[in-house]
């Protein structure tokens, strides 16, 4: 695994922790989302065994964002930490909560 996909493992799992969704939950949302990595292969990915090919990896980051948005309560700007770090790695901007 090249050192950036390892970087962007290690902090896609450090968001999963700080989640509090299990394993399913994430794999459901991002097979939803179109994902189509198994779920011992997203295990994988995020214990940094192995690599989820780039699109894939940009879905998992977007199940896990919604989960943590829906676990998290809005307080407003700022309140998703998930979400800045999602606009750092997949070049774009959260869109805000609607009301």
């Amino acid at each position: 695994m090249r050192i950036v996909q390892q970087q962007e493992a290690q902090y896609l799992n450090i968001g999963f922790n700080h989640a509090g969704v299990t394993l399913w939950e994430l794999w459901l949302r991002y097979y939803s989302l179109g994902g189509d990595a198994s779920e011992p292969a997203v295990a994988a990915h995020l214990a940094g065994e192995s690599a989820l090919p780039g699109i894939q990896q940009q879905i998992l980051h977007v199940a896990l964002s919604e989960l943590s948005a829906e676990a998290t309560p809005q307080s407003g700007a700022g309140s998703d930490p998930f979400a800045a770090g999602q606009t750092r790695i997949l070049g774009i901007a959260p869109e805000p909560p609607s009301r």
